[in-house]
């Protein structure tokens, strides 16, 4: 429908497609009304502190403690500045979080290091239940094809150590983006919706 006085063409979003203004700017369910600056650098510095684990994974095999603990400090400034999800969902994020990953340490022996734990357990606070279920699901994954061909060579074996933040932070940044969409696709496919 055009408006009065109108004598260009009606353009109309396709199905699912985002509108992104001022107005109304959207990361992982962070509605953001007038602030969309606010997203962008909570977000940021998010990614950026996963790299870093990432990074520090593959080097020593550890993840310094303040990496966690300011992902941690964001999940707070954004809980208080009442942007992302909702505190219900960050705490059973959380807490999701901390006890697949400190039951999978308990059953292996220690296969999961308490600084992936730590990590992921913030993450979890900062990303919300639903983002975090799906990040966990796609960085084991991840991880096993990666290090199927080394395992089937005999390269690698069962108490190999592997970094598996570099498996965590790009899946935690994409489902942090991207998890509704995610899901609607796997779900459309399965037939589910």
């Amino acid at each position: 429908m055009r408006p009065p006085g109108f004598r260009g063409a009606v353009v109309r979003p396709l199905p699912g497609a985002y509108r992104f203004t001022m107005k109304n700017f959207e990361v992982n369910n962070m509605n953001y009304i007038y602030t969309p600056a606010h997203s962008c650098i909570l977000f940021s510095l998010f990614a950026l502190l996963l790299i870093a684990a990432a990074y520090s994974d593959i080097k020593t095999m550890r993840i310094p403690d303040v990496i966690p603990a300011v992902i941690a400090a964001i999940s707070l400034l954004s809980l208080l500045l009442h942007k992302g999800p909702a505190y219900p969902s960050r705490l059973a994020g959380a807490i999701f979080c901390l006890i697949l990953l400190g039951t999978v340490s308990l059953l292996t022996e220690g296969g999961i290091g308490v600084g992936d734990i730590k990590l992921m357990t913030a993450s979890g606070l900062f990303l919300g239940l639903h983002a975090s279920i799906l990040s966990i699901f796609m960085s084991y994954i991840t991880a096993g094809l990666w290090y199927l061909i080394p395992l089937i060579r005999g390269k690698v074996h069962g108490q190999t150590p592997a970094p598996m933040v570099p498996f965590f932070a790009p899946a935690l940044i994409i489902c942090g983006l991207w998890y509704r969409e995610i899901l609607d696709a796997y779900f459309s496919l399965t037939g589910m919706i």
